[in-house]
């Protein structure tokens, strides 16, 4: 039986994101079936409503999700996925995989491992006003000055904009989840295998709460040297990471 692996995106994007790793992840990895899940509000979802409620974001992921999956998830799809295996009664998430995300996006008196809320806040309000200028910006970003991730980047670009755009509610709803989500409390309770990848560079989710997370999660910590989409910049050494987690679910069948 193939290994089902679900990707969750990030807030402002699609599963478009997720097109070309998938594919070389497909090309490399044999016997799994990829599952591309959109967030509601975003890609095949767009029509959905978005009201900022990570519990409800995390059981319409569950709903139209395979049983018996590796959860991968990315930013805000990491904390989605994270709501995900709080919620999961019926062992459909077999292992977790964690990139550039944190249990709490947005620092405050007692929480210093976050990020200021006016980044989220500045980058949402570009996207409303220009939403397909404003990401070519910020996926060209990721990639600095590596050729390689710059074509990635412009790829993705072009995948993600094959949907429409989400709307202003859509955004806003992120923002208000991403500043109110803590999920510190509570994944402790999580017991399925957790990896945990965080770039050494981001300057969306800061690596340290990524590493706070893990410490919470007792997971596997691994740091690259990239920013906020190591996937984009960096895939071969985050697919070797997939690789690691895919064969640890295996053996624990």
């Amino acid at each position: 039986m193939s290994q089902n692996i679900v990707f969750l995106h990030g807030w402002g994007v699609n599963s478009g994101i997720w097109r070309d790793y998938t594919e070389q992840l497909l090309s490399e990895v044999p016997d799994i079936a990829v599952h591309l899940i959109d967030l509601p509000g975003y890609g095949t979802q767009v029509s959905a409503e978005c009201d900022g409620d990570i519990v409800a974001m995390a059981r319409s992921c569950l709903e139209r999700a395979p049983e018996n999956a590796i959860w991968v998830g990315w930013s805000l799809g990491g904390m989605v996925a994270l709501q995900a295996a709080l919620l999961d009664e019926s062992a459909q998430i077999s292992a977790l995989q964690l990139i550039c995300t944190s249990p709490k996006f947005v620092s405050d008196g007692e929480w210093a491992a976050g990020v200021d809320l006016e980044v989220f806040q500045r980058f949402a309000d570009e996207l409303k006003a220009d939403y397909r200028r404003t990401l070519s910006v910020f996926l060209l970003m990721q990639s600095g000055k590596n050729f390689g991730a710059r074509e990635l980047a412009q790829r993705a670009h072009e995948a993600i904009c094959e949907y429409d755009a989400p709307s202003v509610l859509t955004l806003q709803s992120g923002i208000d989840c991403l500043r109110d989500a803590d999920l510190r409390g509570a994944i402790p309770q999580i017991s399925v295998p957790c990896q945990v990848i965080a770039g050494s560079l981001d300057r969306v989710a800061n690596p340290e709460g990524s590493a706070e997370m893990a410490r919470l999660l007792n997971a596997q910590f691994e740091v690259l040297d990239a920013g906020h989409a190591p996937f984009l910049t960096q895939p071969d050494k985050t697919l070797a990471l997939m690789k690691v987690l895919i064969a640890s679910v295996g053996r624990n069948d």
